[in-house]
């Protein structure tokens, strides 16, 4: 590999955006795009982005079990439990972990209330579902073809010979 396409390897795995990793490599703004695809679809930069993904996921330590639980928590949190027994607002170190994982963000008004901002809740919902493949985003067609040959059998009657496309083989007289 030569070093531009090494350097696209190592910016590619930052954000995972073709376009930008090729231009931080030094392909023109143009043709970055281009770049991108064609740099993407050789088999050296593909084995070279898989390691690079490997190390950045062992450096990490995040698993893909972790992610799942994540988004779980923010699918399913209960605002109820951003509160105490008294409808007032739980300290931030107070929230149970599950709350804690679905809150995007929190404010103090002027008037001295709070503004709380969950993740979106639909988001992390497609999200599981795209990973339990509940969800198709292309139509999926299964068929089943058979080819059937004739073949003449020195004129004792006619051989059929059958061939699906799961490899059966079968002969009919």
């Amino acid at each position: 590999m030569t070093p531009k396409q090494e350097k696209f390897c190592q910016e590619y795995v930052v954000d995972l955006n073709g376009t930008q990793a090729a231009i931080r490599a030094g392909y023109s703004p143009r043709t970055a795009q281009e770049q991108s695809a064609r740099l993407l679809s050789k088999a050296m930069v593909a084995q070279k982005i898989s390691e690079l993904k490997k190390q950045q996921v062992a450096k990490t330590e995040i698993r893909a079990d972790d992610v799942l639980a994540c988004l779980a928590k923010i699918a399913y949190c209960d605002p109820r439990l951003l509160y105490d027994e008294n409808g007032k607002f739980l300290h931030p170190s107070k929230l149970p972990v599950s709350i804690a994982f679905a809150v995007a963000g929190i404010e103090h008004t002027d008037k001295g209330g709070v503004r709380i901002r969950l993740n979106d809740r639909v988001k992390a919902l497609e999200l599981l579902g795209k990973h339990l493949a509940l969800f198709r985003d292309r139509l999926e067609v299964q068929s089943t073809s058979q080819v059937v040959v004739y073949i003449p059998d020195n004129g004792r009657g006619d051989s059929t010979l059958a061939i699906t496309d799961d490899t059966n083989v079968q002969q009919q007289q």
